[in-house]
């Protein structure tokens, strides 16, 4: 009966390494966003628990700590979504060539906001 427990145990653990690489960048994405959550919390309960001690310092860096985890959080959790991470690789290069005509990625200001755009260069 030991053999048959050990043997299911060995034959699970090979199935779960080789289903393993193909989420780890999922499951990557989604551990750091629960580290971040968790930041927040416990940043903001120091903020908290501090404040109830009349310490001005820990109390600001215990709500800056949370203020930024809950940034970092939402920026993981909007990094989840495909369509923005095409759009960001998309961004990410300088040039690209589509129908034999070359296009670069310029900065452009319009309204006080920058943003890129692709220009067609000759």
């Amino acid at each position: 009966m030991k053999q048959r427990i050990s043997s299911l145990i060995a034959v699970a653990a090979v199935g779960l390494m080789s289903i393993a690489p193909m989420t780890a960048s999922a499951q990557h994405r989604h551990q750091t966003k629960e580290q971040w959550k968790e930041f927040t919390i416990g940043s903001a309960a120091l903020g908290a628990l501090v404040l109830l001690s009349h310490n001005g310092t820990l109390t600001t860096l215990g709500i800056g700590g949370a203020l930024y985890s809950a940034y970092r959080y939402d920026q993981d959790r909007r990094s989840s979504d495909p369509h923005r991470r095409r759009v960001a690789a998309y961004y990410s290069r300088t040039s690209f060539t589509h129908n034999g005509h070359r296009y670069e990625r310029r900065l452009v200001t319009k309204n006080h906001k920058k943003y890129y755009t692709f220009v067609r260069v000759r």
